[in-house]
């Protein structure tokens, strides 16, 4: 199972059981729990996407898509929405995911500082490959600092 990490472009939101929380603890048939983010919570598991803020859209498709517990995890500029705290948050669930379910993570961003917490960094420009290596020195996601 492949799964994308992005914001969502329509239906509606129904990751977590009961009053969908986006930072809550959402299980799934597979077993898996994620959290999230944060105390935010939405105050219907109904909700719509344009009912929510950028930054609840972004962490509740990252919820969405690690709850699916995927082989491979696509993350497009994940935090890219959301404030340095809850940002760390996230990529240490991130972090968590990978090492307890030993998932593949691709994750693609502008915040050099996120290379870091990276097993590999691969460097683009212009749509070529300018630097691909192995991170010697692998930071954990709490310790990242930008």
């Amino acid at each position: 199972m492949l799964s994308f990490v992005g914001f969502l472009c329509g239906g509606t939101l129904s990751a977590c059981w009961g009053g969908a929380e986006a930072f809550g603890v959402c299980t799934c048939e597979g077993g898996i729990a994620a959290k999230a983010g944060t105390k935010t919570a939405f105050r219907s598991g109904n909700a719509l996407p344009n009912q929510l803020s950028g930054g609840q859209q972004q962490r509740t498709s990252i919820g969405r898509a690690i709850i699916k517990n995927p082989s491979i995890l696509l993350c497009d500029e994940p935090t890219g929405a959301l404030d340095y705290h809850t940002s760390k948050e996230i990529l240490k669930l991130i972090e968590d995911v990978n090492q307890k379910y030993g998932n593949t993570v691709i994750m693609v961003t502008h915040n050099d500082a996120i290379k870091n917490m990276a097993d590999r960094v691969i460097r683009l420009r212009d749509g070529q490959i300018r630097k691909n290596y192995v991170n010697e020195t692998k930071i954990a996601a709490g310790d990242l600092d930008w």
